[in-house]
């Protein structure tokens, strides 16, 4: 690496700016285009009440969310809801994850290095992925660098001032996201690292802290106060994580590329290779940065390893999407291994590889169905349906009418229950079709959507659907639900509802 240029705040700051510009344009090209998800999709369900039905809704279900879903909502009802608008809040803070590790690796290393983390944070196919959707994960990727950065310039900038704005993002980032907590441990470990000059004597009222570093530890400390408050309230929620298998060895060996490339394995493999440089550039120059191997390398290891533990002693999880708070550490290490070429020739085709690794990821996050298939679960009711045609729909699937009041067309769903603000929850309630079987007399056109995973419901009830008399078409078949048609003649119809008169 050649000689570190001087700290020069001015110029950092441009860099920062540029490249929270650049990333925004990057994220946000083509992010109206992918169809909502189903986490978008309980966005909407949130923010579409009112605060008292809210409130009533954070009773039962996601708590853990309210800081996003009141920030959100506040947003949405000023400029209307739309992909666009749903999605550009994550567009942002992804700009400004990007902006901030500019300031973070130029503080640790050097401004060159610093703008190279920047762009390697810009490309990171897990940013330009949360960054499409409207949830909080790139809030707290944001949150997280902004957090680590207040501390680091506490540290060099003692001052009791710091204490308040790191209490405050403490407390806002595990406000979005309570696994992030998990960042604490390396943070305060970080700050009773040695003392930067030998000999230094350390005062009991300080508690053995080296001098500058009480403010910014009681700071972290404060804002764990609310996060803990959140997690215990949070404690009875516990069903909203069941979905999370227990890890397993193939999602273990993937810890290392699925948290920070999904499905891009040859940008994970470059980005931590240049990140292994950039630990051995800090090997051979220590002096000046003690104790920053030990910040970044837990911050990037630390929180995954502790869920993959809690996920196998306890219960499971851990996600690889939960972790993307991580990501800053491995941009900067990243941009300080390759800030460590000394050929700039090689320097530059190493940082060309990084984008045109992320190509291919980032032209399939754009598509249509990047997410979730209701553009083809819509366009195929659209294209052959019938107006009035009768519809039942299960969880997961039901949640396109959310998102996309019109997809199923506007005929009566079936198995109905109680609706979402009445039963304070998430999601309408769906009843199964044995409870509802009255409701398909007299009905000669009906739409069967199931989620895969529900096969022995599926199977069962399309049995009894074939002996009333309907006729089965399977038109689509996604990951995750199936989409069915089924039709009958009027002379099957009344046999059928002959059928459902007769007792037995």
């Amino acid at each position: 690496m050649p000689t570190p240029a001087p700290f020069r705040t001015g110029s950092v700051v441009v860099r920062a700016v540029t490249v929270f510009v650049m990333t925004v344009g990057l994220v946000g090209a083509g992010s109206w285009v992918p169809t909502q998800s189903r986490d978008e999709a309980a966005t909407v369900s949130a923010v579409t009440r009112s605060w008292s039905q809210l409130g009533a809704m954070l009773q039962n279900v996601d708590v853990v969310h309210s800081l996003f879903y009141s920030v959100m909502k506040v947003w949405l009802d000023q400029v209307g809801i739309s992909t666009l608008t749903l999605r550009l809040p994550s567009v942002v803070a992804c700009g400004l994850a990007a902006g901030l590790v500019v300031v973070l690796g130029s503080l640790l290393f050097t401004p060159r290095a610093g703008l190279l983390a920047g762009l390697v944070m810009a490309v990171c196919p897990r940013v330009t992925l949360i960054g499409l959707e409207g949830r909080s994960a790139a809030w707290f990727t944001a949150a997280a660098v902004l957090l680590v950065l207040l501390v680091v310039l506490a540290v060099r900038r003692p001052s009791w001032a710091w204490f308040l704005p790191v209490a405050l993002v403490t407390a806002f980032l595990g406000g979005l996201h309570v696994y992030a907590a998990l960042m604490l441990p390396v943070l305060v470990v970080w700050l009773w690292a040695p003392p930067e000059a030998a000999g230094l004597r350390r005062r009991v009222w300080r508690f053995g802290l080296p001098r500058g570093r009480l403010a910014p530890l009681l700071g972290l400390l404060a804002g764990a106060v609310p996060v803990s408050l959140l997690a215990w309230r949070a404690r009875g929620q516990q069903a909203q994580v069941d979905w999370i298998d227990p890890p397993t060895l193939e999602s273990l060996a993937k810890i290392a590329t699925e948290t920070v490339a999904p499905l891009n394995g040859v940008w994970a493999v470059l980005a931590w290779a240049m990140a292994a440089a950039g630990l051995v550039w800090l090997a051979r120059h220590r002096r000046g940065r003690r104790g920053t191997t030990f910040l970044l390398v837990g911050w990037a290891v630390f929180p995954g390893l502790a869920l993959v533990s809690v996920s196998a002693v306890w219960t499971p999880l851990y996600s690889q999407r939960y972790l993307s708070f991580s990501l800053g550490a491995l941009a900067v290490l990243s941009g300080a291994g390759l800030a460590s070429v000394r050929r700039g020739w090689l320097r530059f085709v190493l940082a060309m590889s990084l984008p045109l690794a992320s190509a291919v990821t980032f032209r399939d996050q754009r598509e249509v169905g990047a997410w979730d298939s209701w553009a083809q679960i819509a366009a195929i009711v659209a294209y052959r349906g019938n107006p009035g045609d009768a519809v039942i729909d299960y969880p997961l699937v039901s949640t396109i009418t959310v998102s996309y009041p019109g997809a199923l067309g506007n005929g009566p769903v079936l198995n109905a229950g109680a609706d979402r603000l009445t039963r304070h929850y998430l999601w309408d309630e769906r009843l199964p079709l044995q409870a509802v079987e009255p409701r398909l007399r007299g009905v000669q056109r009906l739409w069967y959507l199931s989620p895969v995973a529900d096969e022995v419901q599926r199977t069962t009830e399309i049995r009894r659907l074939r002996q009333l008399g309907f006729d089965g078409t399977l038109l689509e078949r996604s990951d995750a639900e199936q989409t069915w048609l089924f039709t009958r003649t009027a002379a099957q119809t009344e046999r059928g509802d002959q059928l459902l008169r007769t007792p037995g």
